[in-house]
């Protein structure tokens, strides 16, 4: 297990490319504090956690029970053990620790405006979420060396790093869901309360140069890469500019910003634990389907 540290104080647990990316993202966290001369008030150790689960399960744990601010990145289907597990350490921690779920997908600009435009009720009663995301030239190194030889926990990494930010927008009671595919190619297909569908997708590297697009149907037909679509009467499909969009942050500085947002957290910690606790619990059906129609035999 690989463990860096910063004047922060940040320190990173787990194995795999996503360790790479997260020490990138403190350094710029650093100097963005060292620019501002931003004083942190509180200053709890603040760990992030990536990878395959095993490369930093016991770190969690201990971080849950020291109290720390802790960035879960979500590369993995959970089990209800395993969640009761963390569940357990944050009742029994010495001072309240601060869990936030986090997927490096959802700060890509397209899904934040869907976010917003959602949250804002721009869309009216939303009815279905879709997201295509492309198979990027770096997927076979974006996961540790022990998911490599473990293809199904690869597998499950895959379609988590893809799945979260879309399950971000399902609120309703999850009730069925059909998995179509093979590694670095599939489809999952989500029924919620309310017949609310989720349609998710993870195809091959094709023509388009994006990494994700998404649309989230509503009043307007949807919305996919910067702009709203709605469908006209005769079928066409017509192109509407979603104002304040060129002002939106980058991924990155999105990340940055909600990271020293969460370092200089002092109060609703125990709050903000609680809900992405529930979160997890809520999700488990969602996992534990998907987990049973995983085509292991063809790993």
């Amino acid at each position: 297990m690989m463990k860096e540290t910063t004047p922060a104080p940040i320190e990173i647990l787990g194995s795999g490319a996503w360790v790479g990316f997260f020490q990138d993202l403190q350094r710029l966290v650093v100097e963005k504090l060292k620019a501002t001369s931003q004083v942190l008030a509180h200053r709890p150790t603040f760990t992030i956690c990536c990878g395959p689960l095993a490369s930093y399960q016991e770190g969690l744990i201990q971080a849950l029970l020291d109290g720390h601010t802790i960035w879960l990145v979500t590369s993995h289907l959970w089990q209800a053990d395993e969640v009761e597990s963390i569940s357990s350490a944050a009742k029994n921690a010495q001072q309240p620790p601060y869990l936030e779920l986090i997927s490096p997908r959802q700060f890509d600009a397209d899904f934040l405006q869907a976010r917003l435009l959602a949250q804002r009720g721009d869309l009216g009663e939303l009815k279905a979420v879709r997201s295509l995301a492309w198979t990027p030239p770096f997927a076979e190194e974006a996961v540790s060396p022990e998911a490599a030889t473990d293809r199904t926990t690869r597998f499950m990494e895959e379609i988590s790093l893809v799945l979260e930010p879309a399950l971000e927008l399902c609120t309703g009671r999850f009730l069925s869901c059909q998995f179509r595919g093979l590694p670095r190619d599939w489809s999952v297909s989500l029924l919620f309360e309310g017949d609310f569908r989720a349609e998710i997708e993870l195809r091959k590297r094709g023509h388009l140069p994006l990494a994700t697009g998404w649309m989230v149907d509503g009043t307007l037909a949807g919305y996919r890469q910067g702009r709203l679509y709605r469908t006209a009467t005769d079928g066409e499909t017509i192109d509407v500019p979603v104002p304040g969009f060129e002002s939106l942050p980058t991924s990155v500085e999105a990340m940055c910003d909600q990271l020293i947002a969460a370092l200089t957290m002092t109060t609703g910690r125990k709050e903000g634990t609680q809900q992405s606790l529930s979160k997890l619990a809520a999700r488990l059906p969602v996992y534990q389907s998907l987990l049973a129609q995983l085509p292991r035999q063809s790993l």
